[in-house]
């Protein structure tokens, strides 16, 4: 999911958008931790946890788990009726900046080259020389 947010944030609020996902990735984090030590209950490191508070841990895990993968499910369905900007393999997004109307950056070096042989080397181009030499 890191990867997408570049595609879908305009770059001037990629900075904020990175730091929310973190923001909200460490707070599932830490509500994660505090249920899983709810689940498992001891106040006491030397005392043997029962088998089923470690069954109903993994369960718990279980269930994130699945949680996982029914979001991303409906979120690769969801971009995919909106075009597919988070699916883009490298190809396709070559052939869309093709498309548009934008000429690459080095198109313009290009033409400078085809202007020099045309025309000759720029003023700026040509070494000075000083009169004393």
């Amino acid at each position: 999911m890191w990867p997408s947010i570049p595609l879908v944030v305009p770059q001037a609020t990629l900075g904020t958008a990175m730091g929310l996902a973190t923001s909200i990735q460490m707070v599932g984090i830490g509500v994660s931790n505090l249920i899983v030590g709810q689940i498992l209950g001891t106040k006491s490191s030397e005392a043997k946890i029962p088998l089923w508070r470690w069954q109903r841990m993994m369960i718990f895990m279980l269930a994130n788990t699945v949680c996982c993968i029914v979001t991303s499910v409906l979120l690769n369905v969801a971009d995919h009726r909106q075009g597919g900007t988070l699916n883009k393999t490298t190809k396709r997004s070559e052939q869309a900046e093709g498309d548009s109307e934008r000429e690459p950056l080095h198109q313009e070096e290009k033409e400078e080259e085809e202007e020099e042989e045309e025309n000759g080397p720029k003023s700026s181009d040509v070494p000075s020389q000083s009169i004393n030499s």
